[in-house]
């Protein structure tokens, strides 16, 4: 089960990667004495986050978060369009995410359902911890990979945001680069625009529907020797995130 400190620290990032409003620097403010003894490295970015928002007009910081999200694909918070691009095995991977919302009465509001920010506040109070914790390291962990990838050596903005979150949950599952093998190295920029085009006659599926599709942009013809969190139904994983139902035809 997961603690209660843990639960904050989840719905302290929601609340710091969602929409920013009047009272997000205050939020931020006090955020960072309870990360700090939890990840101090994770606390260390949310800090200078922090810093970076209080210099900032809220029309301004709006912008900003605008920008960084809504308007570039490379780090937009959709966690299943970093993990299966616009193809079948999102929409599989989102009609699993809303079951698991039904069952635990959970309201996600307008936002679709494998939004970072909502799939953070689920998790904060979602008490069956043998699937948020998958959902965690499984999906959300190597979505925030690319995600961070893609702001390559921005210093600055929301990039911190997203480090503080990723050291944070490295901290409790593990460095993802340590465990993520060759052919699922994080694509850049203009592998993942390929990944969304429309799919060529003939083919049987999109170009983007991730490394573990043969002849996919993003996966460079590199075929997986195993299967992997980027795979709706890898065998090793937990089946209730992904069910046997979502096999393609």
């Amino acid at each position: 089960m997961l603690s209660a400190e843990t639960r904050q620290l989840y719905r302290l990032f929601a609340d710091t990667l969602d929409y920013p409003g009047a009272g997000t620097a205050a939020m931020l403010i006090a955020g960072q004495a309870q990360l700090a003894e939890s990840c101090p490295e994770a606390a260390a970015h949310l800090r200078s986050f922090a810093a970076f928002v209080e210099e900032q007009e809220l029309h301004g910081l709006q912008e900003i978060y605008t920008r960084t999200f809504d308007i570039t694909p490379t780090t937009n918070l959709y966690v299943g369009f970093h993990l299966f691009g616009e193809s079948y095995k999102r929409g599989a991977f989102m009609a699993r995410i809303e079951e698991a919302f039904a069952q635990h009465r959970f309201d996600r509001g307008a936002e679709l359902a494998d939004h970072l920010c909502v799939l953070l506040r689920f998790a904060s109070v979602c008490d069956d911890a043998e699937f948020v914790l998958p959902l965690l390291e499984e999906a959300m962990l190597p979505a925030l990979g690319k995600i961070e990838s893609a702001f390559q050596d921005s210093s600055d903005g929301y990039a911190l945001a997203v480090r503080s979150l990723v050291a944070l949950l490295e901290a409790q599952f593990g460095s993802l680069a340590s465990r993520l093998p060759d052919y699922m190295a994080i694509p850049s920029a203009s592998e993942l625009s390929d990944m969304c085009q429309p799919a060529p006659h003939g083919w049987p599926q999109p170009l983007c529907g991730g490394p573990t599709m043969a002849g996919c942009a993003g996966s460079a013809g590199r075929a997986p020797s195993r299967a992997t969190a980027f795979d709706p139904q890898p065998a090793s994983l937990d089946p209730r995130l992904y069910p046997g139902g979502m096999e393609h035809d």
